[in-house]
């Protein structure tokens, strides 16, 4: 972009409809439930309209762990786990 001078300007960038617009409780009652069912944060941040980068800092701030799409076998890998150890232990 060129003003008045003749020098170029970088342009601004792209403001989001919602760029810094605070959380509701409404807001934090929906991540906590979608956190819960294990949606993945790209379909959270879509759902909610915020970026990812928006999803894992305010579950941070409440202290919600984010699922993982690279480590779906997290979820059931420790019931899993404890299971396999009380059948060990009963035999």
């Amino acid at each position: 972009m060129t003003g008045d001078g003749g020098e170029d300007r970088p342009t601004p960038p792209r403001a989001r409809a919602n760029g810094g617009r605070q959380w509701s409780e409404d807001e934090d009652a929906q991540l906590r439930a979608l956190i819960a069912a294990r949606e993945p944060p790209a379909a959270i941040a879509r759902r909610m309209q915020r970026t990812q980068d928006a999803i894992r800092g305010r579950a941070g701030q409440l202290g919600l762990a984010v699922p993982s799409p690279l480590r779906p076998w997290r979820r059931h890998w420790g019931r899993a786990l404890r299971e396999e150890l009380d059948r060990e232990i009963d035999k």
